[in-house]
């Protein structure tokens, strides 16, 4: 299973995976659980005529979960896969 999260704050996505638990109070992922922390996003989309990037930024934490079962407590977190993803799994 892979879930892409979202949350407001590192902390409340970070209580989220604690309380499923996906992750232990250390933050160490449980046995099969794969975390893929992305944070903040910044993505360039585009230039204007002098080579300026035009940058936008979701400030929401993100992470990426691969998990081999469904997980409950999630959610609030879970987001549609985007079509193009800000990072992939290997």
């Amino acid at each position: 299973m892979d879930y892409y999260l979202k949350a407001p704050t590192e902390a409340v996505l970070s209580e989220a995976l604690v309380t499923s638990g996906l992750v232990d109070e250390e933050g160490n992922p449980a046995p099969f659980v794969h975390l893929d922390v992305i944070g903040p996003i910044t993505k360039v989309t585009g230039y204007n005529e002098d080579g300026t990037p035009s940058i936008v930024s979701y400030p929401e934490w993100h992470v990426n979960v691969r998990c081999p079962a469904p997980v409950e407590g999630l959610d609030a977190f879970i987001i549609t896969p985007p079509d193009v993803p800000y990072r992939v799994w290997a």
